[in-house]
């Protein structure tokens, strides 16, 4: 896929402010990188958000000459506190028991963080799950934990709730201020997502949407 208007060196940029290598990752957690790596394979803690391949085109008088570069793999800061817990609990387990409890505690910290409100996904919570140990949750957060998650997804629901119900009419006063709340709450625990993504992420899609089609107020300090 291609992303008009959007340059490697803006991507890169983004990536840099948000994310980290493998090797710091590595640095910070105090392991390896084989060691992260068996963590991910295992299904103990989250993959990296981003693969770069930036392989480089060399022109000069001799031609053109394609030159292959190893992929460096970005991955949440956060993606730390995830490790801790792994590495935690493979001091006494093995790394089948460490992911089973693992992806247990998962499902008791999104009933925490929804405390009693119903499921924002209509296909429960194993598609979450999925979308943890594929990177995928690590794209759309500031900070890569649960509780943020949860709220960035009752949010969302809020949303198409409100925009399902409204079609063909103007919202009343109680649901702009719903709708105003629920977007406050996104922008609080959404990150801005790549510039090269954007265009086809829940902000522009969902949130900026409904902001512009209802001329919604924004908390601009809590989001962008």
């Amino acid at each position: 896929m291609t992303a008009p208007m959007t340059t490697a060196e803006q991507t890169q940029s983004y990536i840099d402010e948000h994310y980290i290598t493998r090797p710091e990752l590595a640095r910070r957690a105090g392991i390896s990188e084989d060691r992260l790596l068996e963590l991910v394979h295992a299904k103990c803690i989250p993959p990296h958000a981003y693969e770069v391949r930036a392989d480089m085109e060399v022109v000069s008088s001799f031609g053109v000459y394609q030159l292959p570069s190893e992929p460096r793999y970005y991955y949440h800061p956060c993606s730390l506190r995830w490790i801790e817990q792994a590495t935690a609990l493979a001091q006494d387990h093995p790394l089948t028991v460490v992911a089973e409890r693992i992806k247990a505690k998962f499902s008791d910290d999104i009933d925490t963080a929804l405390a009693g409100r119903p499921l924002p996904w209509p296909d429960g919570k194993s598609r979450v799950w999925d979308y943890l140990m594929d990177g995928t949750w690590s794209l759309c957060l500031k900070d890569y934990d649960i509780a943020g998650l949860v709220e960035k997804e009752v949010a969302r629901a809020t949303i198409a709730r409100i925009v399902d119900a409204a079609a063909g009419r103007e919202i009343s006063d109680s649901e702009r201020g719903e709708l105003e709340d629920a977007v406050s709450r996104f922008d609080r625990v959404a990150l801005p997502f790549s510039p090269h993504e954007v265009g086809e992420s829940s902000r522009c899609l969902e949130v900026n949407a409904v902001v512009k089609k209802f001329g919604l107020s924004r908390d601009h300090a809590s989001g962008r």
